[in-house]
């Protein structure tokens, strides 16, 4: 276990500090955030490291001595990095909402004021500003009036990507090209997944999942029982094989091209969850895997309810997040390991997706937390 600090020199001024793995950013196939601090210009300056979807870039926000605006939008500058640690973007006076999430292509980014925020529109950023015009005035044909930004998914190569769109119970997941441009929507509250190629979307809707092509045209639905709109999943690298998180804390491997379920693992547990005690509960909440799913790690938080005084002699309910945990299966869906981490270290969470990641060769378990990110060497059997 060992926590690594590179450092990116930021179009010749100061060096911040960047959190990556040993063998570089190539290897963090991670959703989620690493914030720290840093000097700069006489100034305190926190950097928010976002690492991209599939391990190919890494996101790093800047903000000028805390500086916020109105409305919740950040003063600074951000950068994307690449596989070598080369900047692929530089936006120098960079003034968005919360949660920018940069593009595998590496080009661009897309940020929007997130679902626990007032009702906004993405933004689509690259080197000459925003790409979707329609941001800026009217956008009720791009995007419904009132409606939050929830999860933020994209392709392979970044030519498309999937946003949620949340209003109350009302969700809708939405295509868009690289430019902005809306491609096609479906009014359903689903988890989405890219194929490698690109060519294909993978859709989770109550228990139903349902693939498209580029186009938005359905291919095919299977039913699988257990699956639902809270499911992670990962294509293997020959895009024939998808792994998926069920609601009983299982993993299935699924055949693309038939639905057919190829095995399905015994669920996770941990021994800290059980001791923690009566009502107790495990939710997954994190996936990645290594290119040909050989090595497939899940994160999981345990939590209980929790009554609070609401004032005027009210009580109400809450989650009470307790423990953190990851588990690591082989191909086959054999448990390898299992970790829980110290109560007061939490993994980072998106939205609703906490972050994990696997080298592409497997090899490497990355965790990042609350204060570091600490990377394990993965057995290829049991412990």
């Amino acid at each position: 276990m060992r926590q690594v600090l590179l450092s990116s020199d930021s179009g010749g001024k100061a060096r911040v500090p960047i959190v990556a793995a040993e063998s570089g950013v190539k290897t963090l196939g991670l959703f989620g955030r690493y914030k720290t601090k840093v000097s700069k210009g006489g100034e305190d300056n926190e950097v928010l490291a976002v690492p991209g979807q599939y391990g190919k870039v890494m996101g790093i926000h800047i903000t000028r001595g805390h500086s916020q605006a109105r409305d919740g939008w950040m003063s600074g500058e951000f950068l994307i990095l690449n596989a070598d640690g080369e900047t692929t973007l530089h936006l120098r006076d960079f003034n968005v909402p919360f949660l920018p999430h940069p593009s595998p292509s590496g080009d661009y980014l897309v940020a929007g004021p997130g679902p626990s925020g007032p009702g906004g529109v993405p933004r689509f950023y690259d080197v000459n500003g925003i790409r979707n015009q329609w941001a800026r005035g009217d956008s009720k044909e791009h995007w419904p009036e009132s409606h939050r930004v929830g999860e933020i998914v994209f392709s392979h190569d970044g030519s498309r990507v999937a946003i949620e769109a949340v209003k109350g119970d009302s969700y809708r997941s939405i295509v868009y090209d690289s430019r902005g441009v809306k491609q096609w929507e479906l009014p359903v509250r689903g988890a989405v997944m890219f194929s490698p190629s690109s060519s294909e979307l993978a859709l989770v809707a109550e228990t139903r999942l349902y693939f498209f092509g580029s186009d938005g045209r359905e291919l095919r639905a299977f039913d699988i029982p257990g699956i639902g709109p809270w499911s992670l999943g990962r294509y293997s690298k020959d895009g024939k094989q998808l792994v998926l998180t069920t609601n009983t804390n299982k993993l299935i491997l699924v055949e693309v091209q038939s639905g057919k379920t190829l095995w399905e693992s015994l669920p996770s547990k941990a021994p800290s969850v059980e001791s923690l005690g009566v009502g107790v509960r495990l939710r997954l909440a994190g996936l990645d895997a290594s290119s040909g799913l050989e090595k497939i790690a899940v994160a999981g938080v345990s939590f209980r309810s929790a009554t609070f005084d609401a004032g005027g002699g009210q009580t109400g309910t809450r989650k009470e997040h307790l423990r953190s945990h990851v588990f690591l299966y082989d191909h086959a869906g054999m448990l390898l390991d299992e970790l829980s981490l110290p109560t007061n270290s939490f993994l980072f969470h998106g939205p609703n997706i906490a972050s994990i990641g696997v080298s592409g060769d497997g090899k490497e378990l990355f965790v990042p937390t609350t204060t570091e990110i600490l990377t394990y060497s993965v057995a290829d059997q049991p412990r």
